[in-house]
């Protein structure tokens, strides 16, 4: 049953049972429509979806309470004094404050791992920290006359020490030097160098000479740092290959020498 605009009556006009303008269309029909339209989004049938609704005037909203949780995706619920969002997965307490990192939730203002950042303060640095100096004389592996090949010169792994980690890691080698078991003395070579963090390649340098120094007078160095290790432990691994052969000179091997400290630093907010 359609709508029918409704008519103005004229003084002296004859009503009709039924037709045009008639009490039937005007009354009946209009009645019936209103009682049994199917909501066709027709003009005067209306609409079954609400489209391009403008809440800007609309004060608030109460919602009714469901003693329950939401568990239907996209639903916002109350349940007692507490409104949840079911995002498919969990119900989100929209009204709780504070909660554990990573768990959207209203934050009070302060400076602990919870709250929101109450305007400027102080970050400081505490925890463990690892300082590991270590002077290493690698004896193995070694180059000898004419090679070119890649080997690891040294493997460093140190366990992390916070849950979940919240740390910065450096590793640095330093005074790198190049050996001959020939002379028995420190030579000039050239390398290409890479350091490894838990198996990717995360600084390198092409063409580092070795020039004849010693450990004191050489301050050369070969680094990277790095924060937020995710793992329980990291591995540093420093590897070398001959930029160019090794010099005919060195039958017996050339091997490389260095200084190394490796840093794990805790921060603390």
């Amino acid at each position: 049953m359609a709508w029918t605009a409704p008519t103005t009556w004229t003084t002296g006009q004859i009503v009709m049972a039924s037709g045009t303008d008639s009490l039937n269309e005007q009354i009946r029909d209009n009645f019936l429509a209103l009682d049994q339209h199917a909501h066709t989004g027709a003009a005067g049938d209306g609409s079954s979806t609400l489209t391009g609704i403008s809440i800007s005037n609309v004060s608030g909203y109460q919602f009714a309470d469901q003693s329950a949780d939401p568990n239907v995706t996209g639903t916002l619920q109350r349940n007692g004094a507490n409104l949840l969002y079911y995002n498919g997965t969990s119900a989100i307490n929209l009204t709780a404050s504070d909660q554990a990192a990573g768990t959207p939730s209203l934050r009070t203002l302060g400076t602990s791992g919870t709250v929101a950042a109450a305007g400027d303060h102080t970050h400081t640095i505490g925890g463990t920290t690892y300082a590991n100096f270590t002077a290493i004389g690698i004896t193995s592996p070694q180059w000898n006359s004419g090679a070119t090949n890649l080997q690891t010169v040294d493997t460093e792994t140190q366990p992390t020490t916070t849950t979940p980690p919240n740390e910065t890691v450096h590793m640095n080698y330093n005074r790198i030097l190049a050996y001959s078991t020939s002379t028995g003395g420190y030579v000039t070579e050239y390398f290409d160098l890479m350091l490894y963090l838990d198996g990717v390649l995360v600084s390198s340098t092409s063409g580092y000479s070795t020039a004849l120094q010693t450990y004191i007078g050489y301050g050369a160095q070969f680094n990277a740092a790095y924060g937020a290790i995710n793992n329980s432990s990291v591995t540093f691994e420093f590897k070398a290959q001959p930029d160019v052969a090794i010099q005919p000179i060195q039958n017996n091997g050339v091997t490389i020498r260095c200084l190394k400290s490796l840093n794990i630093m805790h921060i603390t907010t």
